[in-house]
């Protein structure tokens, strides 16, 4: 399929690839900090794979559309009188995408919105429950921020997000709005986008979306058959359930080595070395903070835990070893020489504790 720049802003931008089917999917890009070139354009390239009509609207900046430009490019997207062209338009995008394909789904048109993860608006002066994007919504003016007055009346809008992370509470306040389907799904966490790539049903979903074929019922039973082969799944009820009971650790740490076991990730990995260390089981967090750092992402936080847990029970000699780790990671560029300084002065400042 061949790709058109529809609009290029400094703010805004948008690609397009219209053959002239009767169904057209608008996505929306999502919030990242340092994009590269090849995460811009959320979900072309499977459009583009099943040859669907799409245009991909991105920003280069977290805005959450709180654009002027958005609305010119919007105004070239009828300037060119593609909407017209199509029976079925379909809104697509995860977390701050999800957010835009809803917000903007009348004045697009949409027929339909699959909206993963979306929030009702990161204006903290309009929630209070949600700090995660506060850092964005400092340098954001809402002045296009309101999801009742402005999403489609009409379209079909699907919501996926998991009941036990913030993202339900945003979730509860978009039941009001007409014809709006929330599903649930359970541990998944923020990004339900990955879980479902990771399960293998991302394309399925969608497919069944744009075809109109899509049914709750049968999702419900995709997601119980497929989530014991992902390892967020077994990660994000680790920490729901160690989050309802701290005092309970055997089962959040059994699920936790499961998605390990699946996963092979750090913060997993870490996740496993705190829960041993609360209970006072210095040589399993020792192991378990060891393979954090085999593996290399965010070091200096396993680094900083162990060399702290090391020198609470008495093991210099521990303390002194994952130093010297830390040293070779500056070296590697995998840590900063601030990140060194601040090892060295826990040691330090514990030396001088004991003495």
């Amino acid at each position: 399929m061949h790709r058109e720049r529809l609009f290029c802003g400094k703010e805004i931008q948008a690609i397009s690839s219209t053959t002239g089917s009767d169904k057209l999917v608008i996505t929306f890009g999502f919030a990242m900090a340092n994009k590269k070139e090849e995460d811009f354009f959320f979900g072309v390239s499977f459009l583009e794979k099943k040859r669907i009509d799409y245009i991909a609207i991105d920003s280069f900046d977290n805005l959450w559309w709180q654009s002027s430009e958005i609305f010119a490019c919007i105004e070239e997207i009828y300037k060119r009188g593609i909407l017209k062209m199509y029976r079925e338009i379909i809104c697509y995008g995860s977390s701050m995408g999800g957010y835009g394909a809803l917000l903007f789904s009348h004045i697009l048109r949409a027929t339909s919105v699959v909206a993963l993860s979306p929030q009702y608006t990161i204006d903290n002066s309009k929630i209070k429950y949600d700090l995660r994007f506060s850092n964005y919504a400092k340098q954001i003016n809402f002045f296009f921020d309101d999801l009742p007055q402005y999403c489609s009346k009409t379209a079909r809008k699907l919501v996926f997000f998991d009941p036990h992370d913030i993202d339900g509470q945003h979730a509860a306040r978009m039941q009001g709005i007409p014809n709006v389907e929330l599903v649930k799904m359970p541990f998944a966490g923020h990004s339900v986008t990955a879980f479902m790539q990771e399960v293998g049903i991302l394309s399925k979903v969608i497919e069944s979306v744009i075809g109109g074929t899509f049914s709750k019922a049968d999702f419900r039973n995709q997601i119980r058959s497929t989530r014991r082969n992902s390892a967020r799944y077994f990660s994000c009820l680790a920490e729901g359930l160690y989050k309802r009971n701290t005092k309970y650790t055997d089962l959040p740490i059994r699920l936790a080595i499961k998605s390990f076991s699946l996963s092979q990730n750090a913060k997993i990995a870490r996740f496993i070395a705190l829960r041993f260390a609360e209970v006072g089981n210095y040589e399993q967090s020792k192991e378990w903070f060891s393979k954090a750092i085999e593996i290399k992402t965010d070091l200096i936080l396993s680094l900083r835990s162990i060399i702290s847990l090391s020198i609470k029970h008495g093991r210099h000699e521990d303390a002194l070893h994952f130093f010297k780790i830390g040293i070779k990671g500056k070296e590697c560029g995998l840590i900063s020489a601030s990140g060194l300084a601040s090892l060295e002065e826990t040691i330090g400042k514990s030396i001088e504790n004991e003495q």
